[in-house]
């Protein structure tokens, strides 16, 4: 049961942390280009930033979850 729990609060963790980075980008752009006029290429540049984070939250969260099966298979605790 434990192992479990600690792969769905990472999995929680991983989908909050990409979430609040889409809400966040998505106001950026709306207020770049409604608000501020903003030519399209600053939210582009932020869109492709978001896109780094959210790859490199997934990589970390697949290394962790390989990491909790490896010890639980293993047997250590």
């Amino acid at each position: 049961m434990g192992e479990i729990a600690k792969i769905l609060s990472l999995s929680l963790r991983l989908f909050g942390n990409i979430l609040a980075g889409m809400v966040l980008m998505g106001m950026v752009i709306y207020a770049a280009t409604n608000i501020f006029h903003v030519p399209a290429v600053m939210p582009l540049l932020v869109f492709v930033m978001e896109l780094l984070v959210s790859f490199i939250q997934a990589f970390v969260f697949s290394m962790l979850v390989l990491v909790y099966v490896r010890m639980a298979h293993q047997g250590v605790h």
